[in-house]
């Protein structure tokens, strides 16, 4: 077991996590409620739910930020892309995920 201040440390930091992880949560909230509007706006003028061009810029801005503040391009695109993929399943639309099991099975056959 660690001495008392290195674990009253990690306590601390825990709690930090925390509190960042509920911040997460709540931006990605916020993220939800966005969508929602703009499925909502799409339906109304009968344009497509998905857009590939859009979903390629939100994960590439994604990339940079994330190489430019420290997290890696990798990881910013990820993040990205499971935010695009909660979205998909929000509005009820095949996501990324959906969309390569079905060209692996078409290349398959």
């Amino acid at each position: 077991m660690p001495p008392e201040p290195e674990r009253l440390a990690l306590s601390g930091l825990r709690v930090a996590i925390d509190a960042v992880d509920d911040a997460l949560l709540l931006l990605i909230a916020g993220r939800r409620h966005c969508v929602r509007a703009a499925g909502g706006l799409k339906r109304a003028a009968g344009l497509p739910l998905r857009d590939p061009q859009r979903e390629v810029e939100v994960r590439a801005r994604a990339a940079r930020l994330g190489r430019r503040i420290g997290l890696g391009a990798d990881t910013g695109e990820r993040i990205a892309a499971g935010l695009i993929d909660a979205a998909c399943i929000e509005q009820g639309i095949a996501c990324a995920a959906d969309l390569d099991q079905r060209d692996t099975r078409a290349d398959s056959g």
